[in-house]
């Protein structure tokens, strides 16, 4: 009989996340930040982008959960992973243009944000995610 308790697979997503942030710490990538804001982005269903665009929905908190980013075991390492590449972070998530081009790529998704609503959205999203991040990352 076995008397191991059995893994948590909560525990196991938040071994796999460190795994990741401990790897990318191990040395500076220049395209790391943009291959990951990439594959992030394209993860997106076209439904839930339109569905975010007519609610207006700030996914950072979406993210944030996702991401497990206030676990007390991940927190520390992503804050310092995001300083690290902070002049890459920021260089996407001040233009909303290049947020498009990456969105874009996929064909389904251009038609939901070739109208004005659509790009009114994603500038507020650049900036509203930038600035949680910021205070986030350079809080003390």
């Amino acid at each position: 009989m076995n008397n191991q308790p059995k893994n948590n697979p909560q525990d196991d997503e938040v071994a796999s996340i460190i795994k990741t942030l401990t790897q990318a710490l191990r040395g500076k990538n220049p395209e790391l930040v943009k291959k990951f804001i990439a594959w992030g982005l394209q993860q997106i269903p076209a439904d839930k982008l339109q569905q975010a665009i007519q609610e207006w929905t700030d996914p950072a908190p979406i993210l944030f959960n996702h991401f497990k980013l206030n676990h007390p075991a991940i927190r520390p390492l992503a804050r310092t992973l995001f300083r690290m590449y902070w002049n890459e972070i920021e260089e996407h998530l001040t233009d909303a243009r290049k947020i498009y081009d990456i969105l874009t790529q996929r064909q389904d998704l251009k038609p939901i944000l070739d109208t004005p609503r659509a790009r009114a959205y994603l500038n507020w999203l650049t900036k509203r995610f930038y600035d949680t991040l910021y205070d986030w990352v350079w809080q003390s």
